[in-house]
């Protein structure tokens, strides 16, 4: 009988060993995956047409900036200190109007793209629902999460 108990516990030993092994671990990076769907290519699209006048105008100062020195550099000689002056300022207040307009674009395109993700997301997730689990995936990590990289946890047989 002890030998029988000792048979039945390597072979639960070994019938367990052999699940673990044949465990799956997936890595998905959900970020590019959602990049990648018909979806997500059109909701980048309709961003980047969003923000476009946005884009457009910080270029338009970007360039007047980029003028005014330009004509400090080329009339340093002939200019007085009044014009110089005057020029000066008035490059810096564009300049900070554009790092100003920069930040908030910035964020705008960031909130804009969080809320994508989280959309597409979402469906992502429906889909992705019990699926690598009937796969025989154990879990299945976010390789473009920053903070939280497991996606899904699985639960165990």
């Amino acid at each position: 009988m002890l030998v029988g108990n000792c048979n039945r516990a390597r072979a639960e030993r070994g019938r367990r060993r052999a699940q673990q092994a044949a465990a799956k671990i997936a890595v998905l990076n959900v970020r590019q995956a959602i990049v990648t769907t018909a979806e997500g290519k059109q909701a980048s699209a309709e961003l980047q047409s969003q923000f476009a006048p946005r884009q457009s105008e910080m270029e338009t100062l970007n360039k007047q900036i980029n003028d005014i020195r330009q004509q400090l550099a080329a009339n340093q000689t002939t200019w007085s200190d009044e014009q110089k002056t005057k020029a000066q300022t008035q490059g810096q207040r564009l300049a900070a109007q554009l790092e100003r307009k920069n930040t908030e674009l910035q964020e705008d395109v960031n909130a804009a793209q969080g809320d994508v993700v989280d959309r597409i997301g979402r469906k992502m997730m429906e889909v992705l629902d019990g699926t690598p689990a009937r796969n025989g995936y154990v879990a299945v990590f976010d390789s473009s999460a920053q903070n939280s990289p497991m996606y899904l946890r699985l639960e165990q047989r």
